[in-house]
C-alpha cells in the first residue's frame, strides 16, 4: 500500500497533505482504535534492535523524509511516543497484536514526527516576536479509513509533548 505526500506552499499559509491507502473495512484493513488484544495472539516486543527493524519496515518512513541512521538517533521518541500512545488507547506497549504494532509504529507516529518537523520548520522561517501564521495540515483518505482516530492520537501527542 502507497501513500502520498505532498507539500505545498501558498500564501500567506503553508498548507500539507498526507494522502494514504484505503484503510476501511471494506478494503479488508482498519485503522480504528485498537481494543483490548486477546492474550493468546500477542505480537511480542523483545527487543529494541526488533522494534527498530519494524519501524525501519513501515511504509511511510522514506516518505516523511526519515532515513534508518535518523530513526536510531531518535529511538527513545520513537519509543516515548508508542508507551503514549499505547497508554492512549489502553493497550499494553508490550503485548501488541501486529495490526496494534502497525498501527501505531507505522501510522501514528510517523505522522506525529512528520507534522513535528513540519511545524518545526514553519516556526524557523520566522524571527521572535513575528506574528506566525498558521501551519495547516490535510490528511485525505477515504472514509473509514481512522482519520478521526489519528487526529485524535496527535492532539493527545502533542499535547503531552509540551506542543
Amino acid at each position: 500500500a502507497l501513500c502520498s505526500l505532498t507539500v505545498t506552499a501558498a500564501t500567506p499559509s503553508r498548507k500539507a497533505f498526507l494522502a494514504c491507502p484505503d484503510h476501511s473495512p471494506a478494503a479488508g484493513r482498519s485503522l480504528t482504535p485498537a481494543r483490548g488484544a486477546p492474550a493468546s495472539s500477542p505480537a511480542l516486543i523483545s527487543a529494541v534492535q526488533d522494534l527498530y527493524e519494524f519501524i525501519c519496515s513501515g511504509p511511510l518512513v522514506e516518505r516523511i523524509g526519515y532515513t534508518r541512521e535518523r530513526i536510531a538517533e531518535s529511538i527513545d521518541r520513537w519509543l516515548w511516543c508508542g508507551s503514549q500512545v499505547s497508554r492512549l488507547f489502553r493497550i499494553d506497549e508490550l503485548r501488541l497484536t501486529d495490526a496494534e504494532k502497525s498501527r501505531i509504529y507505522h501510522f501514528y507516529i510517523p505522522v506525529f514526527l512528520w507534522c513535528e518537523d513540519q511545524v518545526a520548520d514553519h516556526r524557523s522561517k520566522y524571527n521572535d516576536g513575528d506574528e506566525i501564521p498558521p501551519l495547516v495540515i490535510g490528511v485525505s483518505a477515504p472514509q473509514g479509513s481512522g482519520k478521526t482516530t489519528l487526529v485524535f492520537a496527535l492532539d493527545y501527542l502533542f499535547r503531552v509533548s509540551g506542543r
